[in-house]
C-alpha cells in the first residue's frame, strides 16, 4: 500500500540541519502549526516556506526523542478546548527564527470548540525522522505551553517524597548544586539524585560562633579582651601584643601634629587649581600659581566668556577679552596693525591689504577694529591708498595699500618687476629741456653739471656769425648726467606686502 501520511524536513530544514551539524550547534524547534490546506488534501513539500490555510500556530508543549527509534524525533502540541473551528490536514515545525523547517500531512480531522457544542481538548503529535537528533535542542518552556497528561504524569514520577526518595526516578530531571552560606561557606556541588554529596568547608564566620578564641594561626587575634582604643602589634606567628597610641607614634616614626618636623622627603596631596583653602600647597601648587600659567587654547576652543589671557595655538599669540559696542569676545591684540608681508602668502593672523572684499562672518573684528577707531567709511567713499575699510551687508572691504610709501610690492610704474625683499636706489624723474641758438664768445665757452652745448644744424655744426665774430649752439639740460634719473622721482625702497592682522 502506497504511504499517504509521511512528515519532511523542508529545504530551509535541511540547509539548516546541515549548517548546525558543521558548525557543533543545534537547532531550535519553538512552535507547532497546523492547517487546513485551504480545504483541500495535503500534500508535503520540501520547497514550502508557509503552510496552506494555517489554523493555528503556538508554543510545542513536548519534544523528545522516540525511544524506539532513535533517529527520530516526537513534537507534540496540545489544542484547549476553546480552540478549533477547522479541519486539520496538516503540520508544521518552526524554528526559533520563525522559518518552516518541516512538514507532515495528517488524516483530515476537524476540531470542534465549545460553542459548537463540543468541547474537546486535542493533542496534535508530528513524528520526524533526522539526521542526527543531537543537531536539535530538546527543551521547551513548560511554564507557556498546555502540558499533555503524559508530560504531568511523567514529571510527577520524577519528584522526590517528602523523605527525600526518589518515588519513580533515579536521577532528576534538572541538576541542582548544594552550597552552604551564614556561619561557614562551602564550594557549590552538583547534584542530579544520582550520589552523595559531600560538602567541604571553605571560610567559618567566628562572629556567629558562642565562645572561643581564634588562634593568629587561623587569622584571629589570639586574645579575648581588646584594651578599648589600643593597637595591635604582630609578631609573625608569635603572640600579638597590645599597644596604646602613644606607642604606635614611637613604633612607626611618626611626627606628632602639633608643631611636627619633618625629615626626609614628605609629601602632601596637590589642592585644585581654584583652591583658597588653609590646606598645605605642594610644590607643584605653588610652581603652577607662580609660573603665571595662561591656559593654551585653539580657535575652535575659545572660551564664550572672559577666562583671562589665552595663548591661541594657531596664532601662536596671547589674546584678551575684549567688550566695546561693536565687539565682545576673545581677540587678538594686534587687530588692525599694518604689517610689512616677507613671506609669498600671508602668515597666519595676517590677511592682504588689496582692497580685496571678504565677510564680516570671518572678520568680525577687523569689522569692529574698523569702527572702533574710525576707520569705517561708506563704498563709494573707499578709495585706493587710503587705510580705510568699507561695508555692504555681510560684506567688508580691505584697504588697498600697494604702491604706497613706505613703497610696496604691486601694479606701479616698476611695471610689475619689483621682486619681494629686492631693494631699490634712490632716483630723481627726468627733466629735459634746452635754449636754442645760444650766443658764445669766440674763445669757446665750458659748460658742466647738467648743462652741454649741442651742434645747432643739421649737419652737427657749431655755426660761425660773420657779423658778430662769434658762434652759434644749443645749450642742453640733461639731469641724468649728474643724477640716477628714472620715469618717476622716488626715494630709496624696499618692496614688502601689505597686510593687516586679524
Amino acid at each position: 500500500m502506497t504511504q499517504k501520511f509521511f512528515g519532511i524536513l523542508t529545504e530551509i530544514g535541511e540547509i539548516k540541519e546541515a549548517n548546525a551539524h558543521a558548525l557543533g550547534t543545534t537547532m531550535r524547534i519553538s512552535h507547532l502549526a497546523v492547517c487546513d490546506g485551504n480545504g483541500a488534501e495535503f500534500l508535503p513539500d520540501r520547497k514550502m516556506t508557509e503552510l496552506p490555510g494555517e489554523k493555528r500556530r503556538a508554543p510545542i508543549n513536548s519534544l523528545a526523542v522516540d525511544s524506539a527509534n532513535p533517529g527520530w524525533i516526537i513534537a507534540e502540541q496540545v489544542i484547549p478546548e476553546g480552540d478549533g473551528g477547522y479541519w486539520i490536514r496538516g503540520y508544521g515545525l518552526i524554528d526559533q527564527d520563525g522559518d518552516l523547517v518541516a512538514v507532515a500531512n495528517c488524516p483530515p480531522t476537524y476540531k470542534p470548540q465549545l460553542p459548537e457544542g463540543s468541547g474537546r481538548t486535542q493533542v496534535v503529535r508530528m513524528v520526524l525522522m533526522v539526521g542526527s537528533v543531537a543537531t536539535y535542542q530538546l527543551k521547551i518552556d513548560p511554564a507557556v505551553v498546555l502540558a499533555t497528561r503524559q508530560y504531568v504524569d511523567f514529571g510527577l514520577a520524577a519528584k522526590l517524597d517528602a523523605t527525600g526518595t526518589a518515588v519513580a526516578a533515579s536521577k532528576l530531571e534538572t541538576a541542582r548544586s548544594i552550597s552552604a552560606q551564614g556561619a561557614a561557606t562551602a564550594t557549590p556541588v552538583p547534584f542530579d539524585g544520582t550520589k552523595n554529596v559531600t560538602l567541604t568547608l571553605d571560610t567559618l564566620d567566628m562572629g556567629k560562633a558562642a565562645s572561643g578564641i581564634l588562634p593568629v594561626q587561623r587569622g584571629g587575634t589570639g586574645k579575648g579582651y581588646l584594651e578599648p582604643g589600643y593597637f595591635l602589634r604582630g609578631a609573625g606567628y608569635g603572640e600579638v601584643t597590645m599597644r596604646a597610641p602613644v606607642d604606635v607614634r614611637s613604633d612607626i616614626g611618626a611626627a606628632p601634629l602639633h608643631s611636627p618636623q619633618f625629615t626626609g622627603t614628605p609629601g602632601t596631596p596637590t589642592p585644585p587649581a581654584e583652591s583658597n583653602s588653609a590646606e598645605i600647597a605642594s610644590t607643584a601648587f605653588v610652581v603652577r600659581h607662580t609660573s603665571k600659567y595662561i591656559p593654551w587654547v585653539t580657535l575652535a576652543t575659545l572660551p564664550a566668556t572672559d577666562k583671562g589671557p589665552v595663548f591661541v595655538v594657531e596664532r601662536r599669540e596671547i589674546w584678551i577679552w575684549v567688550e566695546t559696542t561693536y565687539y565682545v569676545g576673545y581677540r587678538s591684540p594686534y587687530c588692525g596693525r599694518l604689517e610689512f608681508g616677507h613671506t609669498a602668502s600671508p602668515l597666519p593672523g595676517q590677511i592682504d591689504a588689496n582692497g580685496q572684499w571678504v565677510t564680516t562672518a570671518s572678520y568680525g573684528s577687523l569689522q569692529a577694529y574698523a569702527k572702533e577707531n574710525s576707520l569705517m567709511v561708506s563704498a563709494e567713499n573707499w578709495v585706493p591708498g587710503a587705510y580705510v575699510f568699507a561695508e555692504t551687508g555681510t560684506g567688508l572691504r580691505l584697504p588697498d595699500l600697494r604702491n604706497q610709501f613706505l613703497r610696496f610690492t604691486g601694479v606701479d610704474v616698476d611695471g610689475g618687476t619689483r621682486h619681494l625683499a629686492s631693494a631699490q636706489k634712490d632716483a630723481l624723474q627726468q627733466i629735459f629741456g634746452g635754449i636754442e641758438k645760444v650766443q658764445i664768445a669766440a674763445g669757446g665757452s665750458a659748460t658742466s653739471g647738467a648743462l652741454s652745448l649741442s651742434p645747432w644744424n643739421e649737419y652737427g655744426q657749431y655755426l660761425t656769425s660773420a657779423e658778430l665774430g662769434q658762434r652759434v649752439a644749443n645749450l642742453v639740460l640733461d639731469a641724468s648726467a649728474v643724477a640716477r634719473t628714472a620715469s618717476e622721482t622716488r626715494p630709496s625702497n624696499v618692496a614688502f606686502h601689505p597686510r593687516i592682522h586679524f
